[in-house]
């Protein structure tokens, strides 16, 4: 009995150092694994066909696992979808807490940003959810965990409006803003920076996400003669509305028209190529949306997260994928999951583009005192089944 108790725990031994017995291991390496929350919108008004951004994190996923993952330990993704709204934001926020997580990292419009900050706040859990308002940086959430990869809309509004009145010479501006927070809040961030240029604002309309005719704000904005109508939208079905409104009360005489980046993401998919002929937009990866542009060595990632999916790979598809690079140069940086320590290496992350040679597909990325993490953006073009880049900014 007794050489049988001996063996007994010598086999024990045995199974807690190969990871056996339930313990979480995946991979050679160390055995020791870090989960991450992938946080994906699948559900609801804001779902697509497919899912391009959960495809983008688990291509990250893959491309750092299959170099050793960091310094032996794999990533382990935990995917939740977080619906279209605050209420299912909070619902899928709650369970990611259970989950014994270093971070979660995804997408969310600005109401469920504000939504679920708040919650893995008081976790101490960084957080990389992309949005890119204003109104939820750090000086909003006081959150020192929370980190947005993406342009804010001031930067983009300035880069706008410098196009729009020293390129396009257009001085009489009209604005039609989605009553959502984020159209509402741009409309905010845009007016001073028009004036600001000796522009003027002669015409500013509202619209609901699920509006049905936008005749009469069309009527409107048109009878101010704009040389210019910058649309800030989340529905490509309210985009569709205004564009053929546009051509059947102006017909040839249509204003030069200009999207954020949110709508820019639509075209090809709920806003067809052919209807959105000459519109100006931002966006923030080169050659996102034109496949003849892109760099050669993105493309692994564009047929990954490309696969299955109906929708085009987006702006959020790479800030996405990028961020997760991100977060393993901070874990392997500082040694492991310690949240104030990694929140310090990322505020003071500057010009990242790549980790253990795995490039970013945007980038670089530097993260301001906001905790944004600003990096290029671009002005393109429709033309034929592309947005065209004309001009390049660096933020």
């Amino acid at each position: 009995m007794k050489l049988s108790a001996a063996l007994a725990a010598v086999v024990a031994g045995l199974l807690a150092l190969t990871g056996c017995g339930g313990a979480s291991n995946s991979g050679s390496g160390t055995g020791k694994t870090y989960k991450i929350g992938l946080a994906e919108i699948l559900t609801g008004a804001s779902a697509q066909t497919g899912n391009a951004g959960g495809q983008a994190m688990l291509y990250a996923i893959k491309q750092i696992n299959d170099k050793g993952g960091i310094d032996g330990a794999k990533l382990q993704p935990v995917e939740r979808d977080i619906g279209s709204t605050a209420a299912t934001t909070v619902s899928g926020v709650q369970q990611f807490t259970q989950d014994n997580l270093v971070a979660v990292v995804g997408i969310s419009q600005t109401v469920q940003y504000l939504a679920a900050e708040p919650i893995l706040q008081r976790q101490k859990l960084i957080s990389m959810l992309g949005t890119a308002s204003d109104v939820d940086d750090f000086a909003h959430t006081s959150n020192k965990y929370a980190f947005v990869f993406n342009v804010p809309d001031s930067v983009t509004a300035q880069h706008q409006v410098t196009y729009a009145v020293q390129t396009l010479h257009a001085t009489k501006i009209a604005l039609f803003l989605d009553s959502t927070a984020f159209g509402q809040n741009y409309g905010k961030l845009v007016s001073p920076v028009i004036q600001s240029a000796g522009g003027s604002v002669v015409a500013s309309q509202n619209v609901n996400p699920d509006a049905n005719d936008v005749s009469t704000q069309v009527s409107k904005m048109l009878a101010a003669k704009p040389d210019l109508i910058m649309m800030a939208l989340l529905g490509a079905q309210t985009a569709v509305l205004t564009y053929k409104e546009l051509d059947k009360q102006a017909g040839s005489s249509r204003p030069a028209l200009m999207v954020a980046a949110a709508v820019v993401g639509q075209f090809g998919l709920g806003i067809p190529w052919n209807v959105a002929q000459g519109t100006y937009g931002t966006f923030m990866t080169h050659g996102m949306y034109d496949p003849a542009n892109r760099n050669k060595g993105d493309a692994d990632f564009f047929a990954a997260v490309q696969k299955g999916n109906q929708a085009p790979v987006s702006d959020n598809n790479a800030e996405m994928h990028d961020s997760i690079l991100a977060l393993a140069a901070a874990i392997q940086a500082t040694g492991g999951t310690d949240p104030d320590k990694i929140a310090a290496y990322l505020q003071k992350l500057k010009n990242f583009s790549s980790w253990n040679g795995i490039k970013t597909v945007s980038g670089p990325y530097t993260c301001a005192q906001t905790q944004e993490c600003l990096f290029n953006q671009f002005m393109g073009q429709v033309k034929g089944n592309a947005i065209v880049e004309v001009q390049r900014y660096t933020t």
